[in-house]
């Protein structure tokens, strides 16, 4: 199921629309219930389509079966809200996350974290975030779905992630982004 005004609900729409014209075109033309000669066709009006913002979203996560990306700035200025455009690409229900590192805690540690926490995950254990880790918001999403993950941020350093299932089958560390 689509997330209400997603890209691709509109797109579907759209597309269910032009078949639609097109095929009331085709029965009507071969219905007229005489032989002479159509008479020439008028010019048709063009096409409506529907039409999206040519600027892209400025941060944008995309989750596949095997790896998690991140297009967008790594530091910015704080806003008070972050939002990312989150695309689940993969065969799982996937989750895009955010969280903010306490002070005085690195990038490396989060790393090292994921890196022990992949090898638990492979056991079929999850422990869960480290508490020197505050937990930002989650945008959860059924394979195939576009949606948003937005969040309340103040500055300082934050991490994004994303999983597959839960509890987590696959988890994906992305760079670190710094709030000024």
């Amino acid at each position: 199921m689509q997330a209400p005004g997603s890209r691709s609900g509109l797109m579907n729409l759209s597309l269910v629309a032009v078949l639609a014209l097109g095929l009331f075109a085709v029965v009507t033309a071969g219905c007229s219930g005489d032989d002479e000669t159509p008479p020439e066709a008028t010019p048709a009006e063009p096409a409506t389509t529907a039409t999206f913002p040519t600027e892209p979203f400025a941060h944008r996560l995309r989750l596949t079966d095997t790896k998690c990306t991140y297009e967008g700035d790594t530091t910015f200025s704080s806003t008070d809200t972050f939002e990312a455009e989150v695309v689940n690409e993969s065969s799982k229900l996937g989750a895009f996350e955010i969280a903010k590192l306490d002070e005085g805690h690195t990038f490396a540690e989060v790393e090292a974290y994921v890196a022990s926490e992949r090898q638990r995950i492979a056991k079929g254990e999850f422990t869960g975030p480290p508490i020197w880790m505050t937990l930002g918001d989650r945008a959860q999403l059924e394979p195939g779905e576009t949606g948003m993950l937005v969040s309340t941020v103040t500055p300082g350093t934050w991490v994004l992630w994303c999983a597959q299932e839960h509890p987590p089958t696959a988890l994906f560390l992305l760079p670190a982004l710094e709030l000024t």
